[in-house]
């Protein structure tokens, strides 16, 4: 069960409204309106393998606020552990690689503090 999300901002948006920004989105892939996330690569890393996917910072606008990260950076984006999630930005930005993610199950097997 997917619960409605909550931005820094204090805006709310229902599962239904990001499904709908969701399909939006691969729409516009589709018409060739935005590049697909692969095209571009994780933008917090450079990761180019593996699963890229799009972060979508507002759902009201479901192509103009895109992200496109790699699986982990965008789990990490989600993280609820602030401190750890820091700590691997710090080290992507040094320019830390961390290997891709060709599986969501991979991550999901994996404890927090490996992830």
């Amino acid at each position: 069960m997917v619960s409605n999300f909550t931005h820094e901002d204090g805006r709310t948006w229902t599962p239904k409204q990001r499904r709908k920004s969701l399909a939006l989105t691969k729409l516009a892939i589709k018409n060739g309106e935005i590049p697909s996330p692969e095209q571009l690569g994780c933008t917090r890393c450079g990761q180019k393998l593996g699963i890229i996917e799009y972060h979508n910072h507002d759902y009201d606008s479901p192509t103009e606020f895109l992200e496109a990260l790699c699986f982990k950076c965008h789990r990490r984006l989600h993280s609820p552990y602030p401190k750890s999630t820091r700590k691997y930005f710090d080290e992507v930005a040094e320019g830390k690689q961390y290997p891709p993610v060709y599986r969501k199950k991979e991550m999901n097997s994996l404890p927090e503090s490996l992830q």
